[in-house]
């Protein structure tokens, strides 16, 4: 939707134009407090949409700010945090972009408006609008990279230059004990990464808190008020997980490893979904992390065999038949099957499993395996993600849940 020139209402009445909008604020101010919260009650949300601009022509289309960035991050967060609405934040980076100033400068400016407005505490609530701003900048990261990737002669290199400011910034706060300025974080250095080829910023990321994170995502995926936020979170985020090599994917497994002791269904429901996710994905970085993904399917299959759980084994061997192909699936069960430690009732249950597809719906071998597995008392699982929540909704709902470890 093309947003049309307008602005707050001043009096009840609507003003339209630059000139007009600037006298709504006063000249070099905007507002914050009650001020700000008559004008956003007193507004249509074409009014509301058409302010998102003017603070994005304010900061970015002129040599030098309208106004002091941080009063300018002021009232624009103060705004953001009582409306919270991803579209109209999409509204902004839009208008952001279409001011032509750069990548480097939109940067630039919003990081120091961001600071300014910290460091001067102007109309500042603290935790909740702080934990706003450091998503939002998160999320002017992400959206320049993808802008910068898409553009002709693009390399890694333009890429760093130009989110200095954003990348630095967000590193300075990795030892901040915030679970939505941590999902940040791992969002923003994830996606960085994945046009990357040095991962080490998000190697140092996970390596102070993302596995502690991951883990309390996945003890959400079981609580129905954020389960939604969390299915979400992960869906989207988790393939960044599988790009550190090394240590990072032994401690990815043993989170894994650990909470599927604890909650099988609710695991293996998500590695279904997250399977299904990774394999129609057309990003190129995500044909690795199924890769990665697919290694931590087998080894959590070991760990079902070694404790003879033959319903765990179906579901782990039915996500690795939906990340992969019936072959790579089938030479799991090879794999297992010529274990020595492997008991021989597990291994015919295993062969009749490998005559068939753990989709079908009939077939005699798939039907045989199906019935040595008894009856099911186990729960349905049912994982849905939140319809029209996106990153900053996610982040920001999902640290109301969590506890920082």
């Amino acid at each position: 939707m093309k947003i049309q020139s307008g602005s707050l209402l001043q009096g009840g009445v609507p003003l339209t134009g630059m000139e007009e909008k600037s006298k709504i604020f006063g000249p070099g101010s905007f507002p914050v407090g009650e001020e700000l919260k008559h004008a956003i009650h007193a507004s249509s949300q074409d009014e509301l949409n058409a302010t998102i601009v003017y603070y994005a022509e304010s900061l970015f289309a002129h040599d030098i700010p309208e106004s002091d960035p941080g009063e300018i991050m002021a009232s624009f967060i103060g705004l953001m945090s009582q409306k919270l609405d991803e579209g109209r934040f999409k509204n902004f980076l839009d208008a952001a972009w279409s001011t032509g100033c750069g990548p480097e400068r939109i940067s630039r400016v919003f990081v120091d408006g961001v600071i300014a407005w910290e460091k001067h505490k102007i109309d500042r609530q603290p935790d909740r609008q702080f934990a706003l701003a450091v998503a939002m900048t998160c999320e002017l990261g992400v959206f320049l990279i993808q802008k910068l990737h898409d553009q002709s002669g693009w390399t890694p290199e333009k890429t760093d230059d130009s989110l200095q400011s954003v990348t630095s910034y967000l590193f300075s706060l990795s030892n901040l004990q915030n679970s939505c300025v941590r999902l940040s974080l791992i969002r923003y250095f994830g996606v960085l990464s994945a046009y990357q080829v040095d991962h080490s910023q998000l190697s140092r990321i996970m390596g102070r808190f993302g596995h502690s994170m991951l883990y309390q995502l996945l003890v959400l995926l079981n609580d129905k008020k954020s389960s939604g936020y969390a299915f979400s979170y992960l869906l989207e985020n988790i393939p960044f997980y599988f790009m550190p090599e090394g240590a990072h994917q032994k401690m990815v497994h043993e989170t894994f490893n650990n909470y599927m002791l604890k909650q099988p269904e609710v695991l293996t429901a998500f590695l279904k979904k997250l399977a299904k996710n990774l394999k129609k994905s057309d990003e190129k970085y995500q044909a690795a992390c199924r890769e990665v993904f697919c290694t931590h399917l087998g080894a959590l299959l070991r760990t079902a065999s070694d404790i003879n759980r033959k319903s765990l084994i179906w579901e782990i061997l039915s996500a690795i038949e939906e990340a992969s192909d019936l072959p790579t699936r089938n030479r799991y069960i090879k794999a297992l099957t010529d274990s020595p430690t492997c008991a021989g009732s597990l291994k015919s249950f295993l062969r009749e499993i490998s005559k068939g597809s753990c989709r079908a719906k009939h077939g005699n071998h798939i039907t045989i395996a199906r019935k040595t597995l008894g009856k099911s008392s186990a729960r349905k699982i049912n994982l849905t993600c939140i319809k029209g929540a996106g990153a900053i909704i996610q982040m920001s709902s999902l640290s109301c849940h969590s506890q920082v470890a």
